[in-house]
């Protein structure tokens, strides 16, 4: 792999970059042109069918909009191809492609929802699995975020119940097998962005800017990154990991989303990581409250894109390369 293709939430102004490229060996973003999209102020979770690149957004930017976009791209030329707005689904994060339909977090209603799909378009939109199938509410209460698919199953993550007004208060995170019905980690804060690459699972543990690999029965390595870490993939050889400026009050050593009161701290990077010891290769930095990254999908054959303004990092960490 060559590339990543960088999600971009909470953006500001119409004008600001919801998706870009990321080029591996230049170290360097380029925004993408994507003008026949509607305007969101974000999009978050990335999938990939082989033919089609798969995007949800945030909501629309116009008043009296609450919903969120499934957007349909070509992988080869990332034109749209359709676009669906979510009917059951409310704040939309993390999506992954599992035989022949899409399953998307619905954090706003603590669900997963299934989306088939007939060459890309959406043609039905159920409920898959919900956290606590007696609960009618519908309502975001563990915030649920991340989800991949793992040999051993369905995984999804989220912070847990706040204990308090703001989700800062929610420490008692949780990695959870949705097909098995079995909780794989608990007491993680605030995690995000869970993937597997067939022998571990890999995910943020964003408020201890934290990247961590689950092997096995214990959480077995930590490696700790300059913001607040959202954002995952496997690429090649390397483990990619983005961090995002993030939010920190007098004294505490902790990190909290970039939306929560306090004075901005951490930089917006990409790491590329070992992924047995986690070890950076490197650290690009893209600078403070640069960017808020939401995910990373590994990318190729990106020469049709089209790009826009480019993003030169810093180098923080080096070290000799490792062919892709």
């Amino acid at each position: 792999m060559s590339a990543l293709l960088v999600s971009f939430c909470n953006t500001t102004g119409p004008a600001a970059a919801r998706l870009a490229v990321y080029d591996i060996a230049g170290e360097r973003l380029r925004d993408l042109a994507l003008s026949d999209m509607p305007a969101t102020i974000g999009t978050t979770g990335l999938a990939t069918d082989g033919e089609r690149i798969y995007v949800a957004s945030q909501v629309a930017r116009w008043p009296g909009s609450a919903r969120s976009f499934l957007f349909t791209l070509a992988r080869k030329d990332l034109s749209l191809l359709s676009t669906y707005t979510f009917r059951h689904a409310r704040d939309v994060h993390s999506i992954c492609w599992r035989a022949g339909a899409l399953l998307a977090v619905s954090s706003g209603t603590d669900e997963i929802v299934r989306l088939d799909l007939a060459r890309g378009v959406v043609v039905s939109e159920a409920v898959h699995w919900r956290a606590d199938p007696n609960d009618r509410k519908r309502e975001d209460s563990l915030h649920l975020n991340g989800i991949c698919l793992a040999p051993d199953g369905l995984i999804v993550c989220g912070f847990g119940k706040k204990a308090g007004k703001h989700w800062s208060s929610a420490t008692s995170g949780f990695l959870y097998n949705a097909d098995r019905r079995h909780t794989i980690a608990a007491e993680v804060e605030q995690p995000h962005s869970v993937t597997s690459d067939g022998e571990a699972l890999f995910f943020c543990e964003s408020r201890k800017m934290a990247v961590r690999a689950h092997r096995g029965a214990s959480l077995r390595v930590q490696q700790e990154l300059p913001g607040y870490t959202r954002g995952i993939c496997r690429a090649g050889a390397s483990l990619f990991v983005a961090t995002s400026t993030g939010r920190r009050t007098s004294g505490d050593a902790t990190l909290e989303n970039p939306a929560e009161s306090g004075v901005p701290h951490g930089e917006c990077t990409i790491s590329r990581l070992d992924p047995t010891s986690l070890a950076p290769k490197s650290i690009v930095s893209f600078g403070v409250g640069a960017l808020e990254i939401y995910d990373l999908l590994p990318a190729d054959d990106v020469a049709l894109w089209p790009m826009a303004r480019e993003r030169r990092g810093t180098s923080l960490v080096r070290e000799p390369s490792v062919q892709e």
